[in-house]
């Protein structure tokens, strides 16, 4: 049963995928018939939710230990050394916001990796961004993922970059209605997309130069 069930979800996800170019609209309340799949931002990362959630080690701050190490970073889900998601309860009972936080965790990690495997490269991006006064004041009035206090260059670049492949994965994808996005969302994501593709041409699209 649950091979069958992983079975369709993987099909809906492919059409999802053949069919990610529509343009959407929030249904009126009046409307008689559901959006097909392809089209329902809902039901898309409801699937990609649980594709998730059955892939990786996704774990839940269930106990103050686990609630303090997430307090300490100010953060609702870190990706442990472990390999492992922690996440706070409300992330993991919300689709979306589960779908974000395990972007945001990757991009923060492959940011990590980045920074040790090319190091000329990260340097440049690094002034890259840091020049760019316009970026840096929309970064600062993102609410989530907001650390507190002075951080060092490299802390602040790898949440920045991995924001920004956060809210370009959920709007390239259409896992929102546009008006879920918040204004400072649309114009960060705006000044940082051709950055983030032009870093992201390489082989299975991963970051390079």
């Amino acid at each position: 049963m649950m091979k069958s069930l992983s079975s369709l979800l993987i099909a809906v996800f492919l059409i999802n995928t053949v069919f990610s170019d529509v343009t959407l609209a929030r249904p009126a309340a009046s409307t008689l018939a559901p959006l097909p799949a392809s089209e329902n931002p809902v039901l898309k990362r409801e699937i990609i939710a649980a594709m998730y959630t059955a892939e990786r080690l996704i774990i839940q701050a269930n106990s103050p230990r686990r609630l303090a190490l997430l307090g300490r970073f100010n953060a609702q889900a870190l990706l442990l050394k472990s390999g492992k998601y922690l996440m706070t309860p409300q992330t993991m009972a919300d689709a979306l916001a589960l779908i974000r936080a395990v972007t945001h965790e990757d991009h923060e990690l492959l940011m990590q990796h980045e920074e040790k495997l090319h190091p000329g490269r990260y340097a440049r991006l690094m002034r890259q961004i840091f020049c760019r006064k316009d970026i840096l004041r929309l970064y600062r009035n993102l609410s989530h993922y907001k650390e507190p206090g002075k951080k060092p260059g490299r802390v602040i670049l790898n949440d920045l970059i991995a924001i920004a492949f956060e809210i370009k994965f959920i709007e390239d994808k259409k896992l929102v209605y546009p008006d879920e996005l918040k204004p400072a969302e649309k114009d960060f994501l705006a000044l940082m997309r051709p950055i983030l593709e032009a870093k992201t041409k390489g082989p299975n699209g991963r970051y390079v130069n």
